[in-house]
């Protein structure tokens, strides 16, 4: 799953030859490819004309708000829906600019129950809105497929998300009906037209004079005035002409989902005065023979249907938790309260029985027992010191530390909680049943964490203190309104079971922090086998959560969205926001991050939306969307996410919590991937200064850290501090963790890259090939790390000019990815550009810019056009083009090398002087030396800088030589042309690695342009 808070990976090892750094995401799944943009466009040849950048296919629907086309994007590869709105010029000036706020506002709203809005334009004088392309059919035409009440109400449910989420960005739909809204050939319900429902028939200055959209809807009904809607689904305040509102929209759900149950609609009238007259009165009852549905859900419709708007839900949100949620499973709370059982819980847990006087508060302490008492101190300081590491002693004291307070508070919450009931009559005996339900579930945490720690390995005591940080805060055991929403109790049959499922799910918890994800995987299943033959929704809920989180940490990705999908359904039927959240966050990163990467966007709004309120959820929801982002080449994007997740947790946790220094990290990592390099090394020495303080320097994540920084040191050009960093890095990593240690494969493949661009060729090539060795021998061959050090391998040969070998290479790690990832991962794309580059370089032209183009096809496909990626795989197709004698694709590829290089990196970056003189040299062959001569110019390094290599600065020399030779009319510059040649000669051959090519073109240059 997403690198969150670890080495900066990827960045720091993907290199493709000497162009520095790459940033790489997985493909696009939803962009079709070129076979289906040919079926598209040859199905309706007879559509000849555009709209905007849209190839019309063919016309699919008349309506009173105008004419929807089926279209072909030819930019982002896909089929859209094309709504033209405003035909024939119909509308005035001041309606026309409502809508199109109105449009460029639903343009901004995401949401999976929602027809996304791609764009909104203007084409001939009309409005036109290009949207999602939907395969399905209406509500209405599904309802005639005489579905099941469950199902209708879950998909009703389903839409009225949508609604919910349009009211939240200030947006009202004002024509709910089952024509508006779409379920997909896959299942999916998207809700249409939100704002738009005001597109009137005749012209108005304000919404209260907006017209009927009388076409879609089949009744023939009296309309006295202009008003706004489809009125058998009109709140009355429409019929007023009054305006609507999100209670608008909410009584047309109401109207259309009591019709979708029933088969009838509420108010049956066929003149409009009529059917407002009888709105007034008020909902009817519920027909005799209609589905027999719980009381509750026709009470929460009716409540829907109130005339008065104010007596109506004060928004969707509770009405949707009200018809996915049936009181009914609320009856054992109140007997159990009532009847004063107490419930034994596991590890020694017991939720407090009602007794009567001061003394039935005290004892709290010993409810810990065989919990967090002196035996499981012993034993979890044993299992900790008992860790033949330098960091062990002082993860021991924080963690004695960490969980010594945590039980005090447990103790303290368990006793102000039975005073409040008990002694001072502040709460209800049900609340106390809530709390000590609540504290019972932090308990089971404390246990299964400590647990987790009395079996520790290395790798659990280098997580301990996010074992500790990430207990459950016991602030919610207090929250009353929050528990007062709480799941019902299981049946008393299948209480046993459940709690047993509970424990299980808990102890999979920690094992994950821990890092232990077989032994994780291993609790998940226990938890399954313990809930077999029980139908408990809140704990089936959990459990797919945490098989979905399993999963993806073990890369099994495809499962884990499927298992994540399955909780965010479960959760929201169960009301579990926060499980909610964590399946949401859990799809942004799994999708967002490993699968298609667009796509996994569309989760942040649910993400989001679950965890307001969660701070520490919050902060977690804005850290995986950053990297989502990043993964996007969003970075500004994600910087903005990063620092608004290090306020958040800054403000709730404080400034010394551990989780701030992984988000300093994380942002560090981000502005390095923006090239902000200076910032990056901030954040990155900030880090280490943190975690120096609360893990000690010799911990792995401070080596991380420590290992960050000597990245971006490199980056920046400080290769000297960069190489004593690296090799700090490697030397704590050898004493702290051992010498054959991956963390130690990961540092040496490092110091490999500083060493190489330093020209330290050889020493370069050893680090890096014992880097390889120690990953293989440790991980296995086929360990994608493996994989990545061969690689590496690779970028080293080419640097020193063996390209045979760097090809061969470059092959087996491709093979390997293409193998382990499918052909269109990125990692593939990494390979196929490099291994186009070594081509390239060997003369195999033909075949490097089959490589080639297929590398900028993938990444184009998957990251966009001006993905910081594309800038290395775009100047090496252009060379290769060069080579080909095609001058005038190899200029376009150039350019857009440059200007995806200088977006990414900056202007002054010394990449930039490589794609410089390739695009001066090309201008120069194609006789455009006056275009040439600046760029050439510009090319050439500054002196200071220490990371920029020979042939770099001897190429760019030898190209502003030439340009300065052949600029009109001949001058005094000829003088100075040969003078740079030669220097470019004389660096080359004084290089330890030389670019035998190049130096053979300077010097049949020399003999071929003699000084004048």
């Amino acid at each position: 799953m997403a690198p969150r808070d670890e080495d900066t990976g990827s960045s720091e090892t993907k290199r493709e030859g000497a162009s520095g750094e790459t940033f790489d995401t997985d493909t696009d799944a939803e962009r079709i490819g070129a076979r289906v943009r040919a079926r598209l466009l040859a199905s309706a040849p007879q559509m000849a004309w555009r709209i905007g950048r849209y190839q019309v296919l063919e016309t699919i629907g008349h309506g009173g708000m105008g004419t929807v086309h089926a279209a072909y994007d030819e930019q982002l590869d896909r089929k859209v829906a094309i709504k033209v709105l405003l035909e024939d010029g119909a509308f005035g000036p001041e309606e026309h600019a409502r809508l199109i706020r109105e449009a460029q506002a639903l343009a901004r709203l995401s949401h999976p129950n929602v027809v996304a809005v791609h764009e909104v334009g203007e084409h001939d004088g009309d409005l036109f809105l290009a949207m999602e392309f939907v395969r399905g059919e209406s509500l209405a035409k599904w309802l005639s497929t005489n579905p099941d009440w469950q199902k209708v109400l879950k998909t009703y449910v389903e839409a009225g998300r949508g609604l919910a989420e349009a009211h939240r960005v200030d947006l009202v739909h004002r024509d709910f009906k089952p024509l508006n809204v779409m379920r997909s050939d896959d299942g999916a319900v998207k809700v249409l037209d939100f704002g738009l429902a005001s597109v009137v028939t005749e012209p108005s200055t304000n919404d209260h004079d907006a017209g009927p959209i009388s076409s879609s809807f089949s009744e023939s009904l009296t309309i006295p005035g202009t008003v706004m809607g489809t009125p058998p689904y009109m709140s009355p305040e429409q019929h007023q002409g009054d305006g609507a509102d999100a209670r608008s929209d909410q009584y047309s759900f109401c109207v259309a989902l009591w019709e979708a149950l029933t088969g009838a609609r509420p108010f049956a009238a066929k003149n409009v005065q009529l059917l407002y007259e009888d709105k007034l009165r008020g909902p009817p009852s519920w027909p005799r023979s209609a589905a027999a549905v719980p009381r509750s859900i026709v009470e929460a419709l009716r409540r829907g249907l109130a005339p008065d708007a104010d007596h109506r839900w004060p928004s969707m949100e509770p009405l949707l938790d009200a018809l996915t949620w049936d009181p009914g499973r609320r009856r054992l709370r109140g007997a159990l309260a009532l009847a004063g059982v107490s419930v034994v819980g596991l590890g020694g847990v017991t939720l407090y029985t009602m007794t009567q006087g001061e003394t039935a508060c005290t004892g709290a302490e010993a409810k810990l027992a065989g919990v967090w008492d002196d035996a499981r101190q012993a034993e979890v300081q044993a299992a900790v010191q008992g860790i033949d590491e330098p960091y062990a002693q002082g993860v021991w004291a924080r963690t004695q530390r960490a969980l010594d307070d945590y039980a005090s508070a447990w103790v303290a919450m368990h006793t102000e909680a039975c005073e409040a009931t008990s002694i001072r009559g502040e709460q209800s005996a049900h609340m106390l049943d809530l709390r000590m339900a609540c504290l019972q579930r932090a308990a089971v945490d404390l246990q299964t964490t400590v647990d987790t720690l009395a079996s520790a390995d290395e790798a659990v005591v280098r997580r301990a203190h996010r074992l500790t940080a990430r207990l459950p805060p016991l602030a919610g055991c207090a929250d009353t309104q929050a528990l007062s929403s709480s799941e019902d109790p299981p049946r008393p049959e299948d209480a046993s079971a459940v709690e047993v499922a509970r424990l299980e799910l808990s102890r999979s918890e920690s094992l994950e922090r821990a890092g232990r994800y077989p032994a994780a995987r291993d609790a998940v299943e226990s938890a399954r086998s313990a809930l077999e033959g029980v139908d408990y929704g809140p704990v089936n809920a959990r459990l797919a959560l945490r098989d979905g989180l399993v999963k993806g940490r073990l890369g099994d990705f495809e499962a884990a969205e499927a298992s994540l999908n399955e909780a965010v359904t479960l959760a929201s039927q169960w009301n579990q926001r926060d499980s909610l959240a964590q399946a949401a966050i859990g799809l942004l990163e799994v999708v967002g991050y490993q699968l298609r990467e667009a796509e996994g966007l569309r989760y942040w709004s649910i993400a989001r939306g679950a965890s307001t309120g969660q701070p520490r959820r919050m902060a977690e929801a804005l850290t995986t969307h950053a990297l989502a982002l990043s993964t996007l080449g969003k970075l500004d994007e994600a910087e903005a996410e990063h620092r608004a997740a290090i306020e958040l947790q800054e403000s709730t946790l404080g400034p010394d919590h551990p989780d701030l220094a992984g988000s300093h990290n994380n942002l560090a990592i981000a502005l390095a991937q923006g090239g902000k390099l200076d910032a990056a090394e901030v954040e990155f020495r900030a880090t280490v200064e943190r975690r120096r303080e609360s893990l000690g320097l010799e911990h792995p994540e401070s080596i991380k850290s420590l290992g960050n920084l000597g990245n971006v040191l490199a980056q920046q050009g400080k290769l000297a501090e960069a190489e004593a960093i690296t090799r700090q890095a490697l030397s704590l990593a050898q004493r702290a963790l051992g010498p054959r240690h991956p963390e130690v494969a990961l540092r040496r493949g490092a110091l490999g890259h500083i060493l190489s661009a330093q020209g330290k060729v050889e020493e370069a090539e050893t680090e890096t090939r014992e880097a390889l060795a120690l990953a293989e021998a440790v991980l296995g061959p086929e360990h994608p790390d493996v994989t990545m050090s061969r690689y590496n391998l690779g970028a080293i040969l080419q640097d020193q000019l063996r390209f045979a070998e760097a090809e061969a290479e470059f092959r087996a790690a491709t093979a390997q990815w293409l193998k382990q990832l499918g052909p269109e991962h990125p990692d593939v794309a990494l390979g196929r550009s490099s291994l186009g580059a070594v081509l390239e370089a060997q003369g195999k032209h033909e075949e490097a810019e089959t490589a080639l183009r297929e590398a900028v096809q993938l990444r184009e496909k998957a990251l966009g056009p001006d993905h910081p990626s594309l800038a290395f795989t775009r100047q090496h197709l252009a060379l290769t083009l060069v080579a080909l004698g095609k001058l005038e694709e190899a200029e376009a590829e150039l350019r857009a090398s440059l200007s995806i290089s200088e977006e990414a990196l900056g202007a002054e970056h010394p990449q930039l002087s490589l794609v410089r003189s390739d695009l001066a040299s090309v201008l120069i062959e194609r006789g455009r030396v006056t275009e040439a001569l600046p760029l050439a110019e510009k090319a050439q390094p500054k002196p200071e800088r220490d990371d920029v290599p020979a042939d770099v600065r001897a190429y760019a020399s030898f190209v502003l030589g030439r340009a300065l030779w052949d600029i009109e009319p001949p001058q005094r510059d000829r003088l100075e042309a040969r003078k740079l040649a030669e220097a470019a000669r004389q660096r080359l051959k004084a290089a330890e690695a030389t670019d035998e090519t190049l130096l053979r073109e300077v010097e049949q240059w020399l003999t071929q342009h003699p000084a004048p």
